[in-house]
């Protein structure tokens, strides 16, 4: 049987790289675990050898020059990414706390504004690791320059998370690998609480920062790979979300704010008014999964009530009914109303759509109860 390729974690320091890398270790021998340290370096892999590499179960560490390209087609590459004011305050406070190098002794003696002055790579610190595990040679002011080649290697992951997901990053990879479910997951490293006063100064320098005609420019960079590290993990996430939900899965609307799915027992699409509608194919519980960025209220109507009585429809997320609203208008159609503010965390949810049968005999089609619905949304 085919091996799979080495897992390679891409470690950006100061987004949560060691809690993640803690947890992976586990599902791995130590035989089959490759790193030097901390870091991980293109002459070290090269001695290694591209085809014993593939042998290899993770690679994990901060990346010297060319090995994130070198490694491309051998390992899948996953990686954490982080809000840039975040990373870079977290960045500057480890290196001010921590060491005895000039860059230690520099940002302690300089202080944070005048560092980010004298330093100003910091600012685009995860562009500028991503271009370096690339090879790429990136000047500090034609930082964008390496854009286009760094968003590819984004898209090219094989999981990409942000700090703010960590618990749901190391649950979709240990359900693409099949590993057992996590937990939780321990974050190593945590700054505490007696950190925040010096934090909250922080921001307002890099606030400023974010003016400056020079500093400002490579903010927006970092920003603007930070921005599609998010879209791309939301789409990740989702490909995975629905390949879960199996075959029957339907998506019925869709925007940049959410989505919604339809999922166990939808099925028998119709089309009313030129729009699609789908009809529940029994009595029992019907499974609508989505995600949200905001709090909204999902929205659905109703086209035809088959032996349903409006008053014995509840909706459920987990074990808590939800105070659903559902309504029978004088034409005989009607609408549902199911609001969502607990939910919404941009992480995939599910509801349960119960249609209590008080008929138990009937349960044949086409005499069940049963909806037709359309015209999903989220709002």
């Amino acid at each position: 049987m085919a091996r799979m390729p080495a897992l390679f974690y891409f470690h950006v320091a100061k987004t949560a790289g060691t809690s993640m890398i803690n947890e992976i270790r586990q599902h791995f021998a130590e035989a089959d675990i490759l790193n030097e340290g901390v870091n991980v370096t293109l002459p070290f892999l090269q001695a290694y050898g591209r085809e014993r590499l593939r042998d290899v179960g993770f690679i994990h560490g901060h990346p010297g020059s060319g090995v994130a390209a070198y490694l491309e087609g051998v390992a899948d590459a996953i990686m954490l990414l982080r809000n840039p004011m975040d990373q870079t305050i977290s960045n500057y406070l480890s290196l001010s706390r921590i060491g005895t190098d000039l860059v230690h002794r520099t940002a302690t003696r300089l202080g944070f504004r005048n560092f980010v002055h004298t330093y100003p790579e910091f600012l685009a610190f995860q562009t500028l690791s991503l271009a370096t595990g690339l090879g790429l040679r990136v000047r500090t002011d034609h930082v964008y320059d390496c854009l286009p080649e760094v968003l590819r290697y984004l898209e090219s992951t094989f999981l990409l998370g942000t700090f703010e997901q960590i618990g749901t990053f190391m649950s979709n990879l240990a359900r693409m690998k099949q590993w057992p479910a996590p937990v939780s997951v321990r974050h190593l490293n945590q700054s505490g609480q007696e950190q925040q006063p010096a934090r909250d100064r922080l921001k307002e320098v890099y606030a400023e920062a974010m003016i400056d005609t020079h500093l400002g420019a490579m903010i927006a960079v970092e920003q603007a790979v930070y921005a599609k590290a998010r879209s791309i993990a939301a789409n990740q996430r989702g490909r995975t979300a629905f390949r879960d939900l199996g075959e029957t899965a339907r998506r019925v609307w869709r925007s940049a704010s959410g989505e919604v799915i339809l999922g166990q027992n939808f099925g028998q699409r119709e089309t009313i008014d030129g729009e699609p509608a789908w009809w529940t194919l029994e009595a029992g519980q019907s499974h609508i999964h989505f995600t949200t960025r905001l709090p909204a209220t999902l929205h659905a109507e109703i086209r035809i009530w088959h032996a349903v009585d409006p008053t014995r429809i509840e909706v459920w997320t987990g074990e808590d009914k939800l105070n659903a609203r559902i309504e029978r208008t004088s034409d005989g159609f009607g609408s549902i109303a199911v609001p969502l503010e607990r939910l919404a965390d941009d992480n995939w949810a599910t509801i349960t759509l119960h249609i209590v049968d008080r008929y138990v005999s009937i349960n044949k089609p086409p005499w069940y109860p049963r909806l037709l619905l359309h015209r999903f949304r989220l709002g």
